[in-house]
């Protein structure tokens, strides 16, 4: 079958340090991994202001390839809180650019959501970002927002482990961690010091398990890459973009490279046993972030959820600004 073709960026959160996930590299092996990715084809690169030192090791990198900003995009990301608008302009200089492709809120929080809006809608009119949206926003709070602000996307995890919500989304999509945080192609079961692994969980393990020895005979059975796998049930989706990380040279060289595809029959049955796994998780999936209050500030339970989270209270602003029909 003939696939729409999606865009893929370099994401480069594991080119900065990050607890419990991955350690600091040289600065020389993360500056070759962004210029491989460039002359390889690779336009667009994904980071957030909480990923240090990685603006600026993309900056330097970009710098010593004589391109500038007009040969590349940047997707960026900054928590909701008062200091955005320092933090954006801050980010810019780090990046050595003049305005963003695509900023988006990174987080949900409690703080003032509403407010943090109207700042992002604000550095998009002073031409400091071309789109705006969100990142880990579960749909029940996006489709809420849209009534108020005009957002272009929601960046979010996409996988078999991470679907819960999708079928509700309505903004156009930018996915992230198409291979589980790299457990889907191990055998090993990591350490999760961040206790934000729900399918490592004993009550979840046995069906994670049975995904993955599919995924595995799969790929034997077709002769087809694992991740190549992952990557079609991605795609299936048809998000607007697929950020991809790269760990050395040779995983950014390969970025930009066609993906077999295994099929309806694989995709549907690593679909269907992700499910399984699923019903294992009492949160959206997003890592540990839990809902329930309804953004609406009424009593209705959210079907995907059981706990409670500030987060819709904490749109209460918007609420009145634009009441629910």
């Amino acid at each position: 079958m003939t696939r729409k073709k999606i865009s893929r960026a370099l994401g480069l959160w594991s080119l900065g340090e990050s607890e419990g996930f991955h350690k600091r590299k040289d600065p020389r092996i993360l500056k070759d991994i962004v210029k491989a990715a460039y002359r390889c084809g690779t336009r667009k690169f994904d980071s957030a202001f909480s990923y240090k030192e990685a603006d600026s090791m993309f900056h330097s990198a970009m710098k010593e390839l004589g391109i500038t900003e007009d040969g590349y995009s940047v997707i960026y990301k900054i928590m909701p809180l008062e200091t955005l608008e320092r933090k954006a302009e801050t980010g810019l200089r780090r990046l050595g650019i003049s305005r963003y492709d695509t900023l988006l809120l990174h987080w949900p929080t409690e703080n003032d959501l509403f407010k943090s809006l109207k700042t992002l809608e604000r550095l998009k009119e002073r031409g400091l970002a071309n789109r705006i949206g969100t990142s880990n926003f579960p749909s029940v709070l996006t489709n809420r927002i849209r009534n108020d602000f005009e957002l272009s996307c929601n960046e979010r995890a996409y996988c078999p482990v991470f679907q819960k919500d999708i079928e509700n989304e309505t903004l156009p999509s930018i996915f992230y961690g198409i291979y589980g945080f790299g457990c889907l192609l191990r055998d090993d079961i990591p350490d999760d010091r961040r206790k934000e692994l729900y399918f490592y969980a004993p009550d979840a393990l046995e069906s994670f398990l049975a995904l993955r020895k599919a995924l595995k005979d799969a790929s034997s059975s077709l002769h087809i890459g694992e991740k190549d796998c992952l990557l079609a049930f991605a795609e299936r989706q048809e998000p607007e973009t697929i950020i991809l990380g790269a760990g050395n040279t040779g995983q950014a060289e390969a970025l930009m490279d066609e993906a077999e595809d295994p099929g309806d029959e694989v995709v549907d049955g690593l679909r269907r046993l992700g499910l399984e796994v699923e019903k294992h998780c009492s949160g959206d999936n997003i890592f540990s972030h839990r809902w329930r209050q309804s953004v609406t500030g009424r009593t209705e339970q959210h079907p995907q959820s059981r706990e409670i989270s500030g987060c819709g209270q904490a749109y209460g602003k918007c609420i009145e600004a634009s009441p629910a029909p």
